[in-house]
């Protein structure tokens, strides 16, 4: 079955999975590019305070401009669940960085990595939320 959010974005394939959203590679219909799609968890969303949190990381993501923050390019609720589009980057996220190639690696890349707004756990910053590119 396929989904359609925000009437723009169809998910193709999950992508990440945290305590409040779930993160999808989604082509956004409008201009056919990918991106990342998130999507706050129907059980979260019930919690006005997780949807209030939500949506401030949405406004607060779009108002960054820098190369080392992915760009925020859309929000929105969807069958009550809210959402925000952000472009998609191409790269591993840190956690699999260090796994794979160990802490040095990570601090070769450092100056290659970019942060998510869109992975954010307790108002920390979690591995998953960086990806070196």
């Amino acid at each position: 079955m396929e989904r359609v959010v925000g009437a723009d974005f169809r998910i193709e394939r999950s992508l990440s999975e945290g305590g409040m959203a779930s993160v999808f590679v989604a082509e956004q219909i409008s201009t056919g590019k990918k991106r990342a799609l998130k999507l706050m968890k129907t059980e979260v969303a019930r919690d006005a305070r997780f949807r209030e949190r939500f949506v401030l990381e949405a406004k607060v993501g779009a108002r960054i401009a820098s190369e080392h923050v992915v760009e925020v390019l859309g929000a929105g609720i969807d069958a009550g669940a809210p959402w925000l589009a952000m472009e998609l980057l191409d790269g591993e996220d840190l956690a699999i960085l260090v796994a794979n190639r160990g802490p040095r690696a990570a601090r070769r890349n450092a100056g290659d990595v970019s942060g998510s707004s869109g992975t954010r756990s307790e108002g920390r910053m979690r591995p998953a939320s960086f990806i070196g590119t």
